[in-house]
């Protein structure tokens, strides 16, 4: 009777200790998605949080065309390995002014629905990251603060020379 009654009062400090510590991570992902909510508006950070498939790209430049190549789609662990780079609260503080053309080395899809999916792309020369709709119209765009995004990119595309010279020149600084 006395082992029954000690076994019940663990498992239910042991389901007490379980339930809090998934509060706990809860907090911490409705803080990062508190951060994209405010710099994106909410049904732009909803589909970057809740999109299932996400696919990459290089983007090439050729007079003013912007051609997509070596597309590749993310596995699980990648897909939120960008998401969490995305909810980073310095990668959507800031818009300075910089004076260049915008043009994206990478691309990435992010597609929640047929009907629902954003584009995000990256051009580490001018350190600008931005958002668009399924138009590719400019939603956003923001600075791109550290090396995690360029790191990701260039861990994504060894061989693409452009990215990773422009992070070979940055670990050199």
């Amino acid at each position: 009777m006395r082992k029954s009654f000690f076994k019940n009062i663990l498992l239910a400090f042991a389901l007490v200790l379980a339930s809090a510590s998934c509060q706990a991570a809860s907090r911490d992902k409705i803080k990062a998605d508190s951060y994209l909510t405010k710099a994106l508006g909410d049904s732009i950070s909803h589909i970057i949080q809740s999109s299932r498939h996400i696919r990459t790209f290089i983007c090439n430049t050729d007079k003013g065309k912007i051609t997509n190549t070596n597309i590749k789609k993310l596995t699980r662990k990648q897909n939120y390995l960008f998401k969490f780079l995305l909810s980073n609260p310095q990668m959507s503080k800031h818009d300075e002014v910089v004076f260049g053309h915008f043009s994206p080395c990478i691309g990435f899809e992010l597609k929640k629905s047929n009907k629902e999916k954003v584009f995000i792309y990256a051009d580490f020369g001018l350190g600008k990251w931005m958002i668009c709709n399924a138009q590719n119209k400019q939603i956003k765009r923001f600075d791109i603060e550290g090396y995690e995004l360029l790191r990701f990119s260039t861990m994504l595309y060894p061989t693409d020379e452009f990215m990773t010279s422009i992070y070979n020149n940055r670990l050199s600084k």
